[in-house]
């Protein structure tokens, strides 16, 4: 099944620090603590998905960018209503999602699919390998699909990408319908809450509510990582949430009450945590034990949580190695 969103895992390892006396032990797989300790500046998540892009497919970071940043200066450049012919150069339905009214939003928003999809991608990139979707799609964006006047190069690969590797996928020979990537619930937006994507639908909207209250993620784009540059702020996330939900975000709500900086210090313990370090929520990850009974197992070519996959006869020797080092933590 595809990976799910982090939480679940870090919940897990929350369940034992907050009740012991009912959790005996908890296994943390990819638990992102230190997003939700507010540890992290914000570029890290999508500087690592952009650095294990391009160890898969070399050349892949640089294509994306150069593509995405040629759409954006073709935006910029065509005037205020510009962005209604660059989607019709990228095979988008007409009705486009009512809040999107001008360039930039556009750009905003095609930057987050791209993106999001990647993180997902990223998730599943697990055994690393040139058949996986994360290496299909570098390999739409380093293509040459050629090109005329109403459809340069850069649009072309951006094209073929919406249409291959984004989910839901339109129908063959049927255009993308943008809306089709919100989450549910009134003034819903491409760019919500958590920055690697909500996702759609009630769980969409589930999540983005989480990520709008206590759950709070620092993630945006650095001018290294493969996406170009857009900084995530409080500023922006409190306008978010009040536009949404009619709430005020909480980042240093869970750091007060549930000791996240130090559980060690707070009396945490029987915990087993796990990293799959290809995995971009492995930057949020504890790559150390943080106590003496707060265990940490890292996988160097794993993805997210792929150690709580069933085994697997195409299974790397480093996760084998891992998956017997925590049978005997556990035993």
């Amino acid at each position: 099944s595809p990976p799910s969103a982090p939480p679940h895992r870090f919940l897990a390892a929350m369940m034992r620090a907050r009740y012991p006396a009912v959790v005996d032990a908890a296994y943390a797989a990819s638990a992102p603590m230190k997003f939700y300790a507010q540890q992290l500046a914000g570029h890290e998540y999508f500087d690592r998905i952009s650095a294990v892009a391009e160890d898969a497919d070399a050349g892949c970071a640089a294509a994306v960018r150069s593509t995405l940043d040629a759409v954006a200066a073709d935006l910029e450049d065509g005037g205020p209503g510009h962005y209604r012919t660059a989607a019709e150069r990228l095979g988008l339905c007409p009705a486009l999602p009512g809040y999107i009214a001008d360039g930039d939003t556009f750009r905003d928003e095609i930057l987050m699919v791209v993106a999001s999809t990647f993180a997902d991608h990223n998730m599943a990139y697990y055994p690393p390998r040139n058949k996986t979707e994360l290496c299909r799609s570098c390999r739409l964006f380093r293509s040459d699909p050629g090109g005329d006047g109403s459809r340069p190069p850069h649009y072309a690969r951006l094209r073929a990408f919406l249409s291959a590797s984004v989910r839901p996928a339109p129908p063959p020979g049927s255009c993308f319908d943008l809306s089709a990537q919100l989450p549910a619930g009134p003034n819903a937006t491409i760019t919500s809450g958590d920055w690697s994507g909500v996702g759609t639908g009630p769980d969409g909207e589930s999540w983005d509510f989480q990520t709008c209250t206590e759950l709070v993620e620092r993630i945006g784009f650095s001018d290294g990582s493969m996406f170009p540059p857009r900084e995530w702020t409080y500023e922006w996330l409190r306008g978010h949430c009040a536009r949404r939900f009619g709430v005020e975000p909480r980042p240093n709500d869970l750091v007060l009450r549930w000791g996240l900086r130090d559980l060690a210090g707070s009396g945490a313990s029987r915990i087993i945590f796990t990293n799959g370090l290809n995995d971009g929520w492995s930057v949020g990850g504890f790559m150390e034990d943080p106590g003496p009974d707060l265990l940490v197992v890292n996988f160097t070519d794993g993805a997210h949580h792929s150690d709580l996959r069933g085994e697997d006869e195409q299974d790397s020797e480093d996760m084998q190695k891992g998956r017997m080092r925590v049978r005997n933590l556990l035993a």
